[in-house]
């Protein structure tokens, strides 16, 4: 027997290969979905998970631009930025593996 999944509604957010032709996600996409920027340090591994409104940048600024703009609060390293990763923050998600 077949189980049914519910279907989930498509938008630009969700973690599909990306459209050649789309623009990338700003931080008021994310700001109008009510989801958060996902923050990584690559030098010191540092991550957490961020109010747009509180990036100290325009909300037109597309996200993967973002953590090249800013640098990390523990190092001063260098960041990643992405679009949240899972639907609940990523805290709980840790939480949840241990």
């Amino acid at each position: 027997m077949k189980r049914s999944v519910p279907s989930r509604p498509s938008n630009r957010l969700d973690n599909k290969p990306p459209d050649p032709g789309a623009s990338p996600v700003t931080l008021a996409d994310l700001k109008a979905e009510g989801r958060l920027v996902w923050v990584y340090c690559i030098d010191c591994c540092n991550e957490r998970e961020v109010e747009p409104d509180t990036i100290p940048l325009p909300l037109e600024t597309p996200v993967p631009s973002v953590g090249r703009r800013l640098k990390c609060k523990e190092c001063g390293g260098r960041l990643q930025a992405k679009p949240q990763l899972y639907a609940v923050p990523i805290t709980e998600m840790r939480d949840r593996r241990r």
